[in-house]
């Protein structure tokens, strides 16, 4: 651990001093965008993907954090690991990190990039991105603060947030907002962050937002308008209502999942709480990602208050019509959403299925009915998700050789 903290570190100084020249020395592409377009083309180099898994590996510089502490006795994970030449394959030639199957208390399947890819940059305790993960752990935090009676359900009004008053935001349902049905529309896009003034939503406190671009809005007609901002504002406010946060956070992270490393949340620096600093882009180890998922599924099975939570995600849910084509990742076999989950997959609409879904491929879908979870973390998109993900789901294995 000690030579991989100098390596990075090292990495880091070169990264800042060698940016501008190193891609055009490397045969690296450099894009337009902060990281790798969803579905380049064509797709990109070994050395590319290299580039960009060191830039999101130091995203976190210059963002404070909110932090759950490791547990003292981590969830213990069973493994009966077994060896599968197509997952060996996509590990090699994709952009693939981590590949966890876990089957009724089992690990079944366990692939991270090795030292010759992109090993000597990670291993199994590297904090990985969450991305649009982020907004379903949210989520999970949501039905946390209801079950502990700190909120009243998910029907409840935001009339009681000073943050937000003169907002389109104020007075909103949760269900209205965890649904991405604002009526935000007119204001916010995931793709352009803040239409009028183009700022993006995580980088900024949500009082910056409610004395500028939403000040004196409406709700506009709720239609499906996937976005990060209202993700932020749930967050901040489930975060408002609890007693300490960061003993919330431990309670749902630590004593609850039983994480074995540290999770943290990304905040605004030197923001106070109450003016709403905290972006739901979190981090987690590759393993610590799976005991959040497992936690969701022990949740489920001990029938009480966050099986009602996660019951009531799936009752509300809605179509995402049209407008799902504003949703940029892998989620187009998901034919509705509903509590910033996606739900209701193509050939599993009957099953109690919840996905979460990151930019870049981050992907964990959850089978409630049986025991199944799968975690993929990735730098890029180009993997064979419906193989790795979607058909492991379904039919409770991937392809065999």
């Amino acid at each position: 651990m000690m030579r991989r903290a100098i390596l990075m570190s090292a990495m880091l100084i070169f990264l800042s001093a060698c940016t501008a020249k190193m891609p055009e020395d490397a045969g690296v592409k450099i894009y337009d965008t902060f990281y790798i377009p969803q579905y380049a083309q064509p797709e990109p180099n070994d050395a590319t993907l290299k580039y960009y898994l060191q830039k999101v590996l130091y995203d976190t510089a210059g963002f404070g954090r909110l932090s759950a502490e490791a547990a003292e006795n981590p969830r213990q994970l069973v493994r009966d690991v077994g060896e599968n030449q197509f997952l060996n394959e996509q590990m090699k030639n994709t952009g693939i990190i981590s590949y966890l199957y876990y089957d009724n208390g089992v690990i079944k399947y366990d692939a991270l990039s090795n030292e010759n890819r992109f090993g000597y940059l990670i291993d199994d305790d590297t904090p990985l991105w969450t991305h649009s993960i982020g907004k379903s752990w949210t989520s999970y935090l949501l039905g946390h603060a209801i079950c502990r009676g700190e909120i009243d359900d998910v029907y409840s009004r935001i009339d009681d947030w000073p943050l937000i008053d003169g907002t389109l935001y104020e007075d909103q349902r949760l269900i209205d907002l965890i649904n991405m049905r604002a009526g935000d529309q007119f204001v916010v896009t995931e793709a352009d962050g803040l239409i009028e003034s183009g700022r993006w939503f995580n980088v900024h406190p949500l009082s910056s937002f409610a004395q500028l671009e939403l000040a004196g809005t409406s709700p506009a007609s709720r239609e499906y308008n996937y976005n990060g901002l209202v993700t932020n504002v749930v967050l901040n406010y489930v975060l408002y209502k609890v007693e300490d946060e960061e003993t919330f956070l431990n309670d749902v992270f630590t004593t609850n999942a039983r994480i074995e490393n540290p999770l943290f949340f990304l905040t605004q620096r030197s923001i106070p709480l109450e003016l709403g600093p905290v972006r739901y882009s979190a981090r987690a180890s590759r393993y610590d990602f799976l005991r959040v998922g497992i936690a969701m599924l022990d949740d489920w099975n001990n029938n009480g208050c966050m099986n009602n939570y996660f019951r009531t995600l799936l009752d509300e849910s809605k179509r995402k019509g049209f407008a799902s084509r504003q949703h940029p990742h892998k989620n187009e076999s998901a034919l509705r959403y509903g509590g910033f989950y996606h739900t209701h997959y193509v050939g599993m609409r009957n099953r109690n299925v919840l996905g979460m879904d990151g930019y870049g491929g981050q992907s964990q879908l959850i089978d409630f009915d049986n025991n199944r979870i799968v975690s993929v973390n990735t730098i890029h998109t180009n993997y064979d998700w419906g193989e790795l993900v979607y058909r492991a789901i379904k039919h409770g294995d991937i392809q065999k050789e």
